[in-house]
């Protein structure tokens, strides 16, 4: 590989992150190779130690990085040298300590965040559960291409850098105090609706998308229908949302609501690469 060698991993639930994933990637492309990758459980973590920098990106869930993240962290190889990673979250409402607790998880293995950037973006809980009249559930925040600019821009310094990396640990914020009593209660509802997770049998077309896109295996087929398992899910509501037939809920209010799916998101890319770099 030649210029500058970067991965930039993510997971996704609905398709934020991997839209911004792919803005990235593809302006980091201007400047060397780049390597866009979904991460998964059978991925060979061994593979990072080739990329002069890596990028990590996955949506905030009530104060964390998404479990899928968390775990995939857990299966990386403690680093021989400090490698520079960067990181950024996409939230619905408030980023809270999603950053913070990444970075301490990473830096025990040696994968030392040198930058970072929280991204407010469409709420895929938020947007079936509340009003379609509240815009901010299906929109990025003022400013998103610009601050996705300086992202990339702390991406390419870092890799162009080569010395030992500097920890950047993400600041303290003072409100995750107040955020408590929310994050505990949407963790509440999202238990009490994960376990009324359902598929109207008459929408259905047994296209098997959920099964084949939940890298949680959180779905299987029975009898040439869908089944779902709840054991494993975050409520990542990646299925909801990108069920082609509209099939999978969790309420009956939801059958008419508009989904955060590929077309949404296609829609909204040309305003992310808006940027002026």
């Amino acid at each position: 590989m030649t210029g500058m060698s970067t991965a930039v991993l993510y997971h996704s639930g609905s398709g934020s992150t991997k839209l911004v994933a792919r803005v990235i990637a593809e302006k980091l492309a201007k400047s060397g190779h780049v390597d866009l990758v979904p991460i998964s459980f059978e991925y060979d973590t061994g593979l990072l130690t080739q990329y002069r920098t890596l990028v990590f990106g996955f949506p905030t869930y009530h104060g964390n990085p998404s479990r899928s993240m968390r775990e995939f962290f857990e299966m990386l190889p403690e680093a021989d040298d400090p490698i520079p990673v960067h990181l950024f979250i996409t939230y619905g409402l408030y980023p809270d300590h999603t950053l913070r607790v990444a970075a301490r998880s990473l830096a025990k293995k040696r994968y030392i965040t040198t930058g970072c950037m929280g991204l407010r973006g469409p709420a895929s809980d938020g947007a079936l559960m509340l009003p379609e009249r509240i815009g901010l559930m299906f929109r990025y925040e003022k400013g998103a291409p610009d601050k996705i600019d300086r992202f990339v821009s702390g991406v390419r310094a870092s890799a162009d850098d080569g010395g030992n990396p500097a920890l950047r640990m993400p600041r303290y914020v003072w409100y995750t105090l107040l955020n408590a009593p929310h994050r505990l209660l949407g963790e509440m509802n999202n238990d009490r609706c994960r376990n009324r997770m359902r598929v109207d049998e008459g929408l259905c077309t047994s296209c098997g998308r959920c099964v084949r896109e939940c890298i949680r295996g959180c779905w299987r087929m029975e009898n040439e229908a869908p089944v779902f398992d709840a054991e494993n899910c975050e409520f990542c509501l990646g299925c909801i949302h990108n069920c082609p037939a509209g099939a999978i809920m969790f309420s009956d209010k939801q059958r008419n609501k508009p989904r955060l799916n590929e077309k949404f998101y296609h829609a909204l890319r040309p305003t992310l690469l808006r940027g002026g770099e």
